[in-house]
């Protein structure tokens, strides 16, 4: 086995290199390092030399709770603009938060709010996953746009998407 370069003591973005461990990652060591919050890692020491690793995980903990505090459009860890958001082009339902299960042959429908997807069922028909995928929508997703001084969802927008999101099933193009 080669020589192991003696790093102890430096510096690599916030974290201090401590000690090798008996940890290899390939034929590179692992060192057990220490970040300025006082956190420890084990971090190989190609990672510390490139710069890959900077920090024991603090700096993105913190960089993304500073984003979160500088945009408005967050309520509750909720990000308001991602409520309103218009179904993705590879949606193959044609409504948000609404799936087919091939496996099983049945609509599924769900709603991601705070970061947390909760699945809201499976159902015999698009329609059915439909209005249960609406219904959280008014439960969930209203007081928080309500709170924050907009208008709640619309149901002139959802009853359009699932008229023609049904009209694609009864043509088999979903």
């Amino acid at each position: 086995m080669g020589r192991i370069a003696d790093i102890a003591g430096k510096r690599f973005g916030r974290l201090v290199a401590i000690e090798p461990t008996e940890r290899r990652s390939g034929s590179n060591v692992v060192w057990r390092c220490r970040c300025d919050c006082g956190g420890e890692c084990e971090v190989e020491v190609g990672n510390l030399r490139r710069g890959t690793i900077k920090s024991c995980g603090c700096y993105r903990s913190e960089r993304a709770e500073l984003l979160r505090a500088h945009r408005t459009d967050y309520v509750d860890g909720t990000c308001l603009g991602l409520l309103g958001q218009k179904v993705r082009s590879d949606n193959t339902s044609g409504i948000k938060g609404v799936s087919f299960d091939k496996r099983r042959g049945k609509w599924c429908a769900y709603i991601t709010v705070r970061g947390k997807t909760r699945a809201l069922g499976r159902f015999g028909t698009l329609a059915e996953a439909a209005e249960a995928r609406r219904e959280a929508e008014q439960d969930l997703f209203d007081p928080i746009l309500e709170a924050a001084g907009r208008a709640p969802t619309s149901e002139e927008a959802y009853e359009s998407r699932l008229r023609e999101a049904v009209g694609k099933e009864g043509r088999g193009a979903v």
